[in-house]
């Protein structure tokens, strides 16, 4: 079906570089230990992207280069830090929540108006 998921994993890091598409949705969760995530090639979706309860992963800036996501965005857990630096078109909402501190929403807010598409944004 196109779907990768990495869930209640103890590795430490995930890097995938020569990565570019998934067709499907893609779900990272639970992994205790993950503290270094990175995708620097995938660029399109064609599903959703979930990213929650890392509990060592502070800083998701994984995906430098990702332009589409056909889904939706859902990211939860305790991170200081998200980043979407060429992002330009989500077709579902966004739903963004973390205790972290740290974290504030500015960056996700210049989002609201174009690039996503679905109905709900929450952060």
């Amino acid at each position: 079906n196109g779907d990768m998921s990495f869930i209640a994993n103890t590795f430490p890091s995930l890097d995938m570089p020569n990565l570019q598409e998934i067709v499907g949705t893609l779900n990272i969760a639970d992994n205790t230990q993950l503290s270094k995530l990175s995708m620097e090639k995938l660029t399109r979706l064609g599903g959703a992207l979930s990213v929650g309860g890392n509990s060592k992963l502070l800083h998701i800036d994984a995906f430098p280069s990702l332009q589409a996501i056909e889904g939706s965005v859902d990211c939860y857990g305790e991170f200081d830090d998200l980043q979407f630096p060429v992002l330009n078109d989500v077709r579902g909402g966004l739903n963004i929540q973390s205790s972290s501190q740290m974290f504030n929403c500015d960056g996700m807010n210049g989002m609201k108006n174009g690039v996503i598409k679905g109905t709900t944004f929450t952060c």
